[in-house]
């Protein structure tokens, strides 16, 4: 089981894809529960995410 920590309202820096190369969540995408609940289900063990705190700081790491 994973030990992923991950807080909602984060921000994926990267997509997200499960062991078999799947497309889980795409880069920019603001994690809610749900998201959360993805990740355990296909055992993702970590992700690179930012917490929302300068909307355009945020942008510009995505580009």
């Amino acid at each position: 089981m994973s030990d992923l920590q991950v807080e909602t309202g984060s921000i994926l820096l990267e997509d997200v894809y499960t062991s078999n190369g799947v497309l889980l969540l795409k880069k920019g995408t603001i994690l809610n529960t749900t998201h959360v609940e993805l990740f355990k289900k296909h055992n993702v063990e970590s992700v690179k995410t930012v917490q929302l705190t300068n909307p355009e700081n945020i942008l510009n790491t995505l580009k």
